[in-house]
C-alpha cells in the first residue's frame, strides 16, 4: 500500500439537513423519527380523564385585539380567526380592513360570522366571564402589591412631595416684628420685610424702563448708487444714548 494511502482520511458524513437533531441520513427527505417511529394507540376507554389547566387554553379563548375572554364570538370565514364581535366591528370600519391576526384582506363585515356554540363552549369553562375578570383584576393587584411594582412609585412620590414641603417651610420660616407704629410686620429669616421688598423690586423695574427708552435702534443701509460698498453683515444697530 502506497504512503499516499495510509494518510488518506476520508471526510465526514453530513447529518441530515431536514432534522433538528445531529443524526444521519439513511434515506433522503425522512428523518430517524419518521422512519422507524411507531403510531400512538389510540384511547378509546370513555372513562379516561385529563385534566388540564384552564391557563393552558387562555391563548385559544381570548381575544387578540381586547386581549379579554371572547364576548359574542365572531369568527373570519377567510382565516378562521375569532375576536370579539365589537373589537373585529370596529378594527374594520375604523382600522384597515384586514384581519388583526393575519392580515388577510378583509372586504367587508360580511366576511365575519357569528360563533354561539364557542360562546356557549367559553361559558361551559368558565361560567360568568364579568366575575371571572374582576376576581382576575383583584389577584393582579394583590400581586402587584406584593412585588411592590406600583407601591414604589407611589410612596416616592409621597415621599417626594413631603419633602419639598418641608424645604420650603424652613426656607419660609416667618416671625412678627414690631413696627414703629405699634403693628406687627412680617419678616423674612433675612430680617427684611415685605415693605424692603416691595421697594427694591419697584426699583429695580423703574430702572429697566429707564435702560428700554434710553435704547436708540436704526438701520445702517447702503446707498443704490454706491458701487465700491459691499453689503453690511448686520444693518440693524441698537444703541444707548447716553453713549458719548
Amino acid at each position: 500500500m502506497s504512503g499516499s494511502a495510509k494518510g488518506y482520511v476520508p471526510p465526514p458524513i453530513p447529518f441530515n439537513p431536514i432534522s433538528k437533531y445531529e443524526e444521519y441520513t439513511e434515506i433522503e427527505g425522512v428523518t430517524l423519527f419518521e422512519l422507524h417511529g411507531k403510531p400512538r394507540t389510540a384511547e378509546t376507554d370513555p372513562t379516561v380523564m385529563k385534566t388540564l389547566s384552564t391557563k393552558v387554553l387562555d391563548s385559544e379563548l381570548r381575544c387578540p385585539i381586547c386581549l379579554m375572554y371572547l364576548k359574542n364570538t365572531h369568527i373570519v370565514m377567510l382565516c378562521l380567526h375569532r375576536f370579539c364581535g365589537d373589537c373585529i366591528q370596529k378594527s374594520i370600519r375604523i382600522g384597515k380592513k384586514e384581519c388583526p391576526s393575519c392580515r388577510i384582506h378583509l372586504p367587508s363585515r360580511r366576511s365575519l360570522r357569528p360563533d354561539p356554540n364557542f360562546d356557549a363552549l367559553i361559558v361551559t369553562l368558565y361560567g360568568d366571564l364579568d366575575k371571572l375578570e374582576e376576581n382576575e383584576a383583584k389577584e393582579a393587584e394583590e400581586i402587584n402589591k406584593r412585588v411592590n411594582v406600583n407601591n414604589a412609585l407611589t410612596n416616592s412620590q409621597a415621599l417626594g412631595i413631603a419633602q419639598q414641603h418641608a424645604k420650603r417651610r424652613l426656607h419660609k420660616v416667618t416671625y412678627p416684628q414690631a413696627s414703629p407704629r405699634g403693628g406687627s410686620t412680617t419678616a423674612s429669616a433675612g430680617g427684611q420685610s415685605a415693605g424692603q421688598k416691595r421697594a427694591r423690586s419697584s426699583s429695580g423695574g423703574g430702572a429697566r424702563k429707564k435702560d428700554a427708552v434710553n435704547l436708540v435702534s436704526f438701520v445702517l443701509r447702503k446707498h443704490p448708487k454706491e458701487g465700491s460698498v459691499g453689503a453690511l453683515d448686520r444693518e440693524y444697530i441698537r444703541t444707548s444714548s447716553e453713549l458719548k
